[in-house]
Order: C-alpha cells, then structure tokens, then sequence
C-alpha cells in the first residue's frame, strides 16, 4: 500500500515538472502581450511579402493617430423618394381608358404620354367653352350696336346698361369655362367652332419609373383615382431613425456612411436636416440623409443602416485605427505594422488590446504607439499572406 502511495506521488510531481517546463517555452513578448492575446503570434513576429503590394497600393499604410474618436452612431432607416421624387398620376375627367402605352419597370420622360381616356365629360366642358365663347361674341355685338343707337340717341341708357351687363357676364362665364379645360386638362376646341377630340392624355408629371399601374384597358376611371405611381431613382434619400439621447447631437451638413440591407457594400451621403420631433412611441427623431452620386442598388421602400456624425462629447485623445486595420490571431486581435528599415516589404504583427469602437474606427488601448505606420488598408490580405507562408506555401 506505501509502495503505492509513493509510486503515485513520484507521477504527480513528473507531471508538475513537465508542466513547468512547457510553460517555459512561451516567448516572453508573448506572455507581456495582453491576456486576451496570449495564443496570438507575439509582437515581434515578422512578415515579408512582395514590395509589389505595397506599391501598388493593395496594402495601404498610414501613422497611427492620437486623437478623439469622433462620436458617431449607427442608425436604421428607409430609403423613400424625395418630395419631388415620385407622383401619382390620375386623369382629371371621368372616362373609360382606351390605350396604355406604358408597362410596370418602364421609365418614362416628363409629359410622356402614358395612357388615353374616352371621356364625355371632357367633350361636355369643350361643348360649354364653345358656347360661351358664342354668347360673348353675340353680347359683344350687342354692346357695339346700342353703343352707336345711344351716339345717335337712338336707344335709352337701360338698354345701353342692360347690354354692357350681358357682356361682362358672357366674358366671365367664357373666362371660368376656359380655365376649367386647362385645369382639367382637356384641349381646347378651334376657334372654328367645332369640338374637339374628348380623348384625353394621361402624361407623367415627373421623369422616372412606372412603379405601380392601377388600371387595365377599358376600365372606367374617375378624377379621383391614382392610375400610375412614378418613382425617380436619382432622387431618393433616407430617413433615418436616431435614438432620442443622441438626436439632437447629429450634425446637420456632416458626412454619413450608408450600408444597405443585404449587401457589404457602403455608400457616402450627407446629412440634410433633421425633423426636431421625436417620434412617441419608438422615442426616436427622423433624419434626412441625401445619397453622393454613383450610389447604386437604391430601391424605394428598401431598409438600410446609416453611420452620422454626432457633436463632439469631449473625449481625450487616444490612438485610433480604422476597423479594417484589425485582423484576428487564434482569436486575439493584432495589426500589422510595417517595417520598412528591414525592406519595403517587411510588417510586424502586434497584437494588440482594443477599446470603444463607434462602428468605424477602434480604440487601440494597448499593443501600438502613436506614429507607427500600421496597415489600415489590405490588412486581410496580408493575413492570407501569412498563413500562407506558414503553411509552407
């Protein structure tokens, strides 16, 4: 029983030794590194690669700044049109449609025509303008004439009266029956007395897309009803939605970084107002942000995430990096820093401890001086790089 104590005492204090001696060989620089980096490749791991990648501009290197890390947030919006980026379009008489020129996903110019409509009711209102414009000719007359009877004082100054009154009678009814063919947009009929066509255009108010078609031939429509929805691709913005806490602080005129839903790729904007109203329920206020130019893959109704720009809170500086520049080792994150006194194509890794991010650019607390030329550009493919290497590649 004693040899087997003993026997048992002996192997726990090889396994203690074996222990001792596997720890001794973790590189020192590795063991200074911060807890969360302990299985990461030490600081003074190295990196060589092709000069022709730098040069190129596939790695990208820049100082490490010291500075306040500029308050921003990430909100969630909805790409809408703007005020003048879509239009419902309905005819303005009631009628029966006879042609639709256009179809859903066409784009359509300003004052393109894009449907006809039979409409009686339009050939009634020019039927009205023609006799109006018949009464105002006959009253004229008249006035002409009792005007030379009373010269002659041929005629008593009632009927002179009588005869100016129908006249400024006929002129205003000829007047509100003319402005109701322009509002209505029905053709005005010749001055050769016959009607016109009571066929009537449907045209877009607005060059754009035929989002929406809410008619089919033959259908009977009246004024009040939308027959088409236009909508302006180049005049989209997005309504943001900003936590009530941080909307106030969102800077009007200041930059902003799109992602729309479903895709990595970003876009730029500006931010154009913000409406000082917050919304009840969500406690949020909404914020217009405009699209740069070139932006593609717009779609109204679409959701998107928009990073802006708050007012400064007063941080103090600290070494700030981009996201892109951090890259992951077994877990811990690093950087890579670039070495050229060893070559144009020598980087170090440093592994590194990260604070606050707003989304953008991380807080480097640990692991990186300020003015070290580190990669913010290109840093995922120098980790290919690496593990190629090490992988005997």
């Amino acid at each position: 029983m004693k040899s087997a104590a003993m026997a048992l005492i002996i192997g726990l204090a090889g396994i203690h030794a074996g222990c001792r001696k596997g720890s001794s060989a973790i590189p020192e620089a590795a063991a200074s590194a911060p807890s969360a980096s302990a299985s990461a490749p030490s600081e003074g791991h190295q990196v060589k690669i092709d000069p022709d990648l730098v040069s190129s501009g596939r790695i990208t290197v820049k100082p490490a700044e010291r500075r306040a890390l500029a308050d921003e947030t990430l909100a969630s919006g909805e790409v809408t049109p703007a005020v003048d980026g879509e239009a419902q379009v309905g005819a303005l008489v009631s009628g029966r449609v006879m042609a639709i020129l256009v179809k859903e996903g066409d784009r359509v110019k300003a004052g393109q025509v894009l449907a006809w409509i039979d409409a009686p009711d339009a050939a009634r209102m020019q039927g009205d303008w023609l006799r109006s414009r018949a009464r105002l000719w006959r009253a004229d007359k008249m006035v002409e004439q009792e005007r030379k009877l009373w010269a002659e004082k041929a005629t008593s100054e009632r009927a002179l009266q009588a005869a100016e009154a129908e006249l400024r009678e006929s002129q205003a009814a000829e007047r509100s029956a003319h402005s109701l063919l322009v509002a209505s947009h029905v053709p005005v009929p010749s001055e050769g007395g016959k009607a016109g066509a009571a066929r009537i255009a449907v045209t877009s108010p607005i060059s754009g897309v035929v989002s929406h078609r809410g008619v089919m031939l033959g259908g009977h429509v009246t004024a009040d009803m939308s027959l088409f929805e236009i909508v302006a691709p180049e005049k989209l913005i997005l309504k943001a939605n900003v936590p009530e806490v941080l909307a106030r602080r969102v800077e009007v005129g200041g930059p902003a970084i799109i992602r729309l839903r479903g895709t990595d790729s970003t876009c730029n904007g500006t931010v154009q107002t913000r409406l000082d109203r917050i919304e009840e329920q969500r406690r949020t206020m909404t914020v217009l942000v405009s699209f740069a130019p070139g932006c593609t893959g717009l779609v109204a109704g679409g959701f998107a995430d928009v990073t802006v720009r708050l007012s400064a809170s007063g941080t103090p500086p600290l070494i700030v990096v981009p996201r892109t520049s951090i890259v992951e080792f077994d877990g811990a994150p690093a950087v890579f820093v670039h070495a050229p006194s060893r070559g144009p194509g020598d980087f170090d890794i440093h592994v590194v401890r990260l604070g606050h991010t707003d989304g953008v650019h991380t807080v480097v607390e640990d692991g990186l001086k300020e003015g070290e030329p580190v990669v913010v550009g290109g840093a995922l493919l120098l980790k290919g790089e690496h593990i190629r290497k090490d992988l005997g590649g």
